[in-house]
């Protein structure tokens, strides 16, 4: 099922067409982040912006760090960055102060959002362009004018945000920007989307990145499926892995996982401690929402439980991985496999 939004006010719709405004643009660490952020601003011809890159459990208590930076700014956007049910109260709130302080705050995103957060936010003035059919950046490329460039990018983002890798250009992209989270290269790579004028620039400029995280992967990809143990509930097959190495996709490795042991489902805890879920086959939103988080039916990610998360530190690799599969393998039993 789809979910479609556009809750834009007249106000807005004005306030968009006006390219000498300030913008603080939130968003997240991942490609659609990135490039969704971009495009955005791109297709205003925002010239002066602050990108502040952030993950989906933390995005409260970023706008609450950003209190006091949103007064320098007349427009705030928040790209790609579902609601967490433990903490859209908290962002909401921060938001509404930034509302009612005159700012306007315009929020895109492609993951689905509950009734009751809708109503919510848009209670506290925040508008809203929601589309599970897309990825942000194929919502956010939709105010540009006739922008081939941004049209070429949101096909190849979106073809590998929704795991369908069917575009391309989509696995140069993927590790152009990588997965360090570092954000100074994250800064590099939205500013590389901001300046380019086609995809064909782009991927000159991606290029020597993307042959350095390839020959990395190669390297890695054979140690990781060693250490890969499998477990099976309600018919269901779970195979279950520990990232460490930061420049790999947890995409290319989860497709190898389902690959290699003929599973259902790939669960990876990767070097920043979250939980990542990829499947063909079952709707791994519904088991990443069991354990606080979210995302797409084949793709979804979820915070680390706290009582597992203080003593995994101390525990050998192996029982790490055991430990990990415990609240995954009960949230699997519950929700079952709904095929996607």
């Amino acid at each position: 099922m789809c979910q479609y939004l556009h809750l834009f006010s007249s106000r807005t719709e004005s306030l968009l067409k006006d390219d000498t405004l300030k913008a603080l643009s939130i968003t997240h660490t991942d490609l659609d982040g990135v490039a969704s952020s971009a495009a955005f601003l791109r297709s205003r011809n925002i010239v002066e912006y602050e990108v502040v890159f952030t993950e989906p459990d933390s995005l409260h208590s970023t706008l609450n760090k950003l209190s006091k930076e949103m007064e320098k700014y007349e427009l705030i956007s928040i790209t790609d960055l579902g609601p967490n049910p433990g903490s859209i109260e908290v962002s909401l709130e921060a938001l509404s102060i930034a509302e009612r302080k005159g700012k306007q705050v315009i929020w895109i995103d492609h993951h689905i959002w509950d009734k009751s957060w809708i109503e919510e936010a848009t209670s506290v003035g925040i508008e809203l362009e929601v589309d599970t059919s897309t990825c942000a950046t194929g919502i956010a490329s939709r105010y540009s004018q006739g922008d081939s460039f941004l049209e070429g990018l949101s096909r190849a983002v979106c073809s590998a945000d929704e795991w369908r890798f069917d575009d391309e250009n989509a696995p140069w992209l993927v590790r152009f920007v990588g997965f360090t989270r570092d954000i100074d290269w994250l800064r590099r790579a939205h500013k590389v989307f901001m300046d380019v004028g086609s995809m064909k620039e782009l991927l000159e400029k991606a290029r020597p990145r993307t042959i350095e995280v390839h020959d990395i992967e190669l390297r890695y990809s054979s140690e990781f499926l060693k250490e890969v143990i499998i477990e099976s509930r309600r018919g269901i097959k779970v195979a279950f892995g520990i990232k460490r190495e930061p420049e790999v996709s947890a995409s290319l490795l989860a497709q190898l996982m389902l690959a290699r042991f003929d599973a259902d489902i790939a669960a990876i805890l990767n070097e920043k401690g979250k939980l990542e879920f990829r499947s063909n086959k079952c709707n791994v939103r519904e088991i990443a929402f069991q354990l606080g988080g979210g995302g797409h039916p084949k793709a979804s990610g979820a915070p680390v439980p706290v009582g597992i998360k203080t003593i995994l530190p101390i525990l050998p690799h192996n029982l790490r991985t055991i430990l990990i599969a415990r609240p995954i393998l009960k949230a699997a039993e519950r929700v079952g496999c709904i095929p996607v």
